[in-house]
């Protein structure tokens, strides 16, 4: 994974996520380089996402996010495609909305094939 929350620096006090400057401190700042910057840029952040892109707590809301195979999520082509997708289910706050594979969302529906990871397999993929 690239370019991942762990790797972003933390801006105290910024509302750069696009929410309110309560929850700023806790947020990070997308980077303003690289192959991602063009992205993250245009990139919606929802209070559905998991943090720190939303307010969906990992801990007490878990699921499994995009990078899980879930069905509606249509990748990107080239090189960032191991990363960024599209949300192709209409009952998704993130239906039609470039979305990072972390952000994940309560519509997740397993795609043929897939399994879904376990909470310690998915924090590992994140790191």
């Amino acid at each position: 994974m690239q370019d991942g929350a762990d790797n972003l620096p933390v801006v105290a006090g910024a509302a750069g996520a696009g929410l309110g400057k309560d929850r700023g401190a806790r947020r990070w700042s997308p980077p303003s380089d690289g192959p991602h910057a063009p992205l993250w840029s245009v990139l919606r952040y929802l209070p559905s996402d998991f943090e720190p892109y939303g307010e969906r707590s990992r801990d007490d809301d878990w699921g499994p996010d995009c990078s899980f195979g879930c069905r509606w999520y249509v990748r990107l082509e080239g090189d960032l495609a191991a990363d960024w997708g599209v949300c192709a289910n209409s009952e998704s706050p993130r239906a039609g909305l470039l979305t990072w594979e972390h952000q994940g969302c309560h519509q997740f529906e397993q795609a043929e094939g897939e399994r879904i990871a376990t909470r310690r397999e998915q924090a590992d993929d994140e790191r």
